[in-house]
């Protein structure tokens, strides 16, 4: 006997329902966008209110988009290597 497996309506459904969330949080707030946010040190409120989107949706798209790490790092002095 074969065996295979059969993804339900359900399972289609939530996989969807998954990618449209994304693809909403990333059309809403860029990386750019989620970056000039970290930056001008803009709280979760003011962000959600300026881009028309949820606090819980900015706080994704920073963590997915690691726009505080990646201000962070941008914000050192860079060091010297040497040779």
């Amino acid at each position: 006997l074969e065996m295979r497996t059969v993804a339900t309506c359900a399972d289609m459904s939530f996989r969807d329902g998954q990618e449209a969330q994304w693809l909403a949080g990333a059309l809403l707030i860029s990386e750019e966008a989620a970056l000039t946010i970290v930056r001008s040190k803009s709280s979760l409120e003011d962000a959600a209110q300026r881009y028309g989107a949820s606090i819980d949706m900015v706080r994704g798209r920073l963590n997915v988009t690691s726009a505080r790490k990646r201000a962070e790092l941008a914000a050192r002095p860079r060091q010297r290597r040497a040779l």
